[in-house]
């Protein structure tokens, strides 16, 4: 017969303890849940300890995959169901709008000339005067924000072309889009 005073239900959860080890475990558990340092301090320990404990086990990990991998393979309701996880995976990964150093477009208006090629003479003697000295092209493109490969193709390969959105994106991201219009001054005829 169980002692009903050695028992301790937990009122968080409903969980039902023997008073002892267990006990004082889940009280201290829900206490960290509680409180957002001590989580944030158990959830590091729990990293540390899953990353020790893959080092010394890696092997044990390694033919758990396997075991599983090979179980999703043999079932085709999970192969099925993996396939569909991983496709929808993938289609998040590729659409997300943060993926690597993303490059904020220049302001487009309505109706503007987006797909007007202008003379690039005066952004490449822009950015020549502006960044003279020992600039390379991955600093200037880190100033103005823009692609290093954009920079390639005005200051090496010297494209004789620049689009109106190349140089806007150029001169906004380097803070100074009033310089648009004297560089390439708009003809309102």
């Amino acid at each position: 017969m169980i002692d009903t005073a050695a028992i301790w239900t937990c009122p968080a959860c409903a969980s039902v303890y023997r008073i002892g080890y267990s006990a004082r475990r889940h009280r201290k558990y829900e206490r960290d849940k509680t409180d957002p340092q001590r989580a944030a301090r158990r959830r590091a320990r729990a990293r540390v300890n899953q990353r020790r404990y893959l080092e010394r086990h890696a092997d044990r990990q390694r033919d758990a995959t396997r075991r599983w991998r090979a179980a999703v393979q043999a079932d085709p309701e999970r192969r099925l169901a993996y396939n569909a996880n991983q496709r929808i995976n993938y289609r998040l990964r590729a659409d997300n709008p943060v993926r690597g150093a993303r490059i904020e477009d220049g302001y487009k208006g309505p109706g503007s000339a987006c797909d007007k090629a202008f003379d690039s003479a005066p952004l490449i003697a822009w950015l020549e005067q502006t960044f003279a000295g020992d600039w390379g092209r991955k600093e200037i493109a880190k100033a103005c924000r823009v692609n290093e490969r954009t920079l390639y193709q005005l200051l090496t390969v010297r494209e004789p072309l620049v689009s109106l959105h190349v140089a806007d994106s150029v001169l906004t991201g380097y803070g100074r889009p009033d310089l648009l219009n004297a560089l390439y001054p708009c003809d309102d005829s």
